[in-house]
């Protein structure tokens, strides 16, 4: 069903119809303007085992609270581009902030193009992933609890201080995967202070070179995608490093930039890697020769 093209009194129609059924494993009511409060489906409809949620592009919802206490079965909850939620979190009079939601089965979450949410309240230990991209307000993870966290998207939460990611990240012991962009990088985490963390995604991060020094440490390959205009003197640097320090990377990926012939013979050099992606770069036939004599690489895509 397409909700975003019907009125207002045919979403309502079709709420009034779903009260029929008990509601046990996915629910998706995309695009649904009609609602500005998820109490009003928690009401109307039954959802004590749910277990998959969609409600993005529901731009009028301001709250999401009654989730938490009707829905405790809940797993997945998708709450993108929802651009009137401000807060997850209960709103607390008293000390003016926001106290943490509740969802002790919650495996996934995503507030992706939630344009306007500035905080993240919650306790969710069971939390697997976390997509929070494109939402330029977000700036606080107060109270958040998410001890089992496995996956972090962060891109383009350009109001995020490091100091406030680093101090969520550090409570986060089973993180492996971390996505953020440009400005946003978490320097305890590239230093690697967190040895769990084995893969990185720095989207038009300056200093490649020495953000790749600091994972030297991990015990499993470790994979670093940058989309930066990377120039010859970056590439210089990450083959120092490469080439120079017992490591166990193995996979380089330096797609979607401006490497040219001059770089690919250098990156051609570099014994260590089994995998290296230089997809969208400006390497030639002179370049891709370089390649011919490296025994060590299993898998190269230009």
């Amino acid at each position: 069903l397409d909700f975003e093209v019907m009125s207002e009194i045919q979403q309502k129609a079709w709420i009034e119809a779903f009260k029929k059924i008990e509601w046990k494993s996915r629910l998706v009511l995309r695009g649904m303007s009609c609602l500005d409060d998820t109490s009003m489906i928690t009401r109307k409809l039954t959802l004590n085992y749910l277990q998959s949620l969609d409600l993005s592009s529901c731009r009028n919802i301001s709250s999401i609270s009654a989730l938490s206490e009707k829905c405790p079965y809940l797993e997945f909850l998708n709450l993108d581009r929802i651009t009137s939620l401000k807060h997850i979190g209960y709103k607390s009079l008293m000390n003016r902030s926001d106290l943490p939601l509740s969802f002790s089965r919650l495996k996934h979450l995503s507030v992706n193009g939630c344009s306007n949410l500035a905080i993240v309240s919650l306790t969710c230990t069971q939390l697997k992933v976390l997509e929070a991209n494109n939402c330029s307000n977000l700036s606080s993870f107060q109270y958040t609890f998410t001890p089992g966290l496995k996956e972090l998207y962060l891109m383009e939460a350009n109001s995020l201080k490091e100091a406030t990611l680093d101090h969520f990240i550090e409570k986060c012991h089973q993180l492996k995967k971390l996505q953020v962009q440009g400005k946003l990088i978490s320097h305890r985490a590239t230093r690697g202070m967190y040895p769990h963390l084995l893969s990185s995604f720095f989207w038009n991060s300056p200093n490649m070179a020495s953000k790749l020094v600091s994972t030297l440490d991990k015990k499993e390959s470790f994979f670093y995608e940058t989309g930066s205009n990377v120039d010859l003197p970056q590439v210089r640097g990450l083959c120092a490093v490469l080439n120079n320090e017992n490591h166990c990377i193995t996979t380089l990926n330096l797609g979607n930039n401006d490497i040219k012939n001059d770089s690919a013979e250098r990156l051609a050099k570099i014994t260590a890697l089994k995998s290296l992606h230089l997809m969208n770069n400006r390497i030639g036939d002179m370049g891709a020769l370089e390649f011919v004599g490296n025994s060590s690489l299993t898998e190269l895509n230009l």
